[in-house]
């Protein structure tokens, strides 16, 4: 058993979009299957609106009468790059 879900991690980590879409496309077959076409829907809109609002509060977006988040300070998990010269001696100088 733990063989078979090393191999479904291994096939999860290779090809995300292909792992991921087919299990909606299964979830979303079984919803239909056992609640009907209305109820699926609905569940499916609702979801759908929670990951545009989710969305929309990852990326800082205010969200007119909703401030339950306020990320004005930088986060640790920002990227920041910093450049090295090559050829440099170890000393500050100016970038030109």
């Amino acid at each position: 058993m733990n063989q078979i879900f090393q191999h479904l991690r291994g096939y999860f980590t290779r090809y995300p979009g292909r792992s991921y879409g087919a299990s909606a496309g299964f979830l979303i077959g079984v919803l239909l299957l056992t609640l009907g076409f209305k109820k699926t829907l609905f569940i499916t809109l609702v979801t759908l609106f929670g990951f545009i609002v989710g969305f929309l509060i990852d990326i800082n977006m205010r969200i007119p009468g909703l401030s339950v988040f306020n990320r004005s300070k930088p986060q640790d998990d920002e990227l920041h790059v910093y450049y090295e010269d090559d050829h440099s001696d170890g000393k500050e100088s100016d970038i030109e």
